[in-house]
């Protein structure tokens, strides 16, 4: 194209613009027409894509400074560096539910108990021709990319947890086999301090049962061997330390018992930190494609596409068959 050519195109008024839509009336609407139809096909050849959606929010009970640092500790061990030391606990579970040991145990976990016949997420997400030893990395990655979305309303500290598959039944299922490992996890996680405690004073409480038994088994053949003793004071004095070892013994028994029924009860005071505002809830209706969508994006290109080709071509008509002329001559050339 021409110097004069362009400068005639890039000046062209209102009114030749007009001119040349009302010229080429047909071509617009032809385009149009095009473009809703490719936009009806894409509908029809995209795959569909159903949702199950559930909403979580983290326990408000009392002890929340124990809940977040057990939740730090948590999401250090899966490998989630968190700025600071004070997040909310809320910001902490879209990490932690898209951690790789949270996701590979989801993976594990079958479909459906009851049939082992189903497989389990791994077979229903994974590739069967991928090979074997990438198999488990690109399960992985498909879950977190396009299986899996979790979000969080700053404001309300409200998770909101969505799986997208081809099968609503399916994305039900899989959201459910989310949530539950997560929450048993958690649940782990909420009570590790309180059971290592528990473990900790109940085995302590076994060695000063063993040690209180010696002592009294000591005590017993003492007397069994002397049973008068009033005349030596040797036996007398060793008599006196023999029951002094075994009244310290006892008061350590007595209060390693009185710490180890505490730890029971606050190892039973322990609660979920996993509270599910709304279970998982099947759309039978799919999220993706949207017709009305894709029908309107190609009616609308379709009408960009044939009033561009209307004002800046002189004749379309023309332009259009010079350029099934121009194909058919390069086709003819290239066979």
């Amino acid at each position: 194209m021409s110097e004069p050519d362009v400068l005639e195109i890039t000046s062209i008024r209102l009114s030749e613009v007009v001119r040349r839509l009302a010229a080429s009336r047909w071509l617009v609407p032809a385009f149009a027409a095009v473009g809703l139809a490719l936009g009806v096909v894409a509908y029809a050849l995209l795959p569909r894509v159903y949702v199950s959606e559930a909403t979580i929010l983290p326990s408000s009970g009392n002890d929340r400074s124990a809940m977040g640092g057990s939740l730090l500790s948590l999401a250090g061990s899966l490998g989630i560096t968190l700025p600071g030391s004070a997040a909310p606990e809320s910001h902490l579970f879209p990490a932690i539910m898209k951690s790789e040991r949270i996701v590979r145990n989801a993976l594990a976990t079958r479909m459906d108990p009851t049939d082992a016949a189903k497989g389990t997420l791994f077979d229903v997400v994974v590739n069967p021709d991928a090979p074997e030893a990438l198999r488990i990395e690109l399960a992985t990655s498909r879950v977190r990319e396009n299986v899996l979305r979790v979000s969080l309303d700053e404001e309300t500290g409200v998770v909101r947890l969505v799986v997208r598959m081809a099968d609503p039944k399916l994305a039900n299922r899989t959201a459910q086999i989310f949530l539950d490992e997560l929450a048993g996890y958690l649940r782990h996680e909420r009570t590790a301090q309180s059971r290592d405690n528990r473990e900790f004073v109940e085995g302590r409480r076994n060695e000063a049962a063993a040690t209180l038994a010696e002592i009294e088994d000591t005590v017993r053949r003492f007397r069994e061997t002397n049973r008068k003793i009033n005349n030596s004071p040797d036996l007398l004095l060793d008599q006196e330390r023999l029951l002094r070892d075994l009244r310290v013994q006892e008061e350590v028994f007595l209060e390693l018992t009185r710490q180890y029924e505490i730890a029971r009860i606050e190892e039973q005071k322990a609660t979920p930190v996993l509270e599910i505002l709304d279970p998982p809830t099947i759309h039978y209706a799919p999220r993706q494609p949207k017709l009305p969508v894709l029908a309107g994006a190609g009616l609308l290109l379709g009408i960009f596409v044939g009033s561009f080709v209307a004002v800046f071509f002189e004749s379309p008509r023309e332009s259009v068959r010079g350029a099934l002329h121009g194909a058919q001559a390069l086709l003819g050339m290239r066979g």
